[in-house]
């Protein structure tokens, strides 16, 4: 069985963030809530989970996506690390 999904990101000029809506061939879809944290670094907080999920520009041609998940006060637990680069 074949699946696709469709992503469509956007600024909220009244809330000052950017929005994201991530679509699935099931009928399934997510949004988010994202803003730059610096330069480098784009952060999501996905609404209706608890997840967290950055992308991070390490160097040149480099990303890192990162989701984590809430494990303590201490902070957040990465569960899933993909890294981009760019031949």
């Amino acid at each position: 069985m074949e699946s696709s999904a469709h992503a469509l990101f956007a600024w909220d000029e009244k809330s000052k963030i950017y929005r994201y809506w991530w679509f699935e061939s099931s009928g399934n879809y997510l949004t988010a809530s994202c803003n730059f944290i610096n330069d480098n670094t784009l952060c999501l907080n996905w609404h209706d989970s608890l997840l967290a999920q950055t992308f991070t520009k390490e160097v040149s041609g480099k990303i890192t996506l990162q989701m984590k998940y809430p494990v303590s006060d201490a902070g957040y637990e990465v569960i899933l690390e993909v890294i981009f680069t760019r031949k």
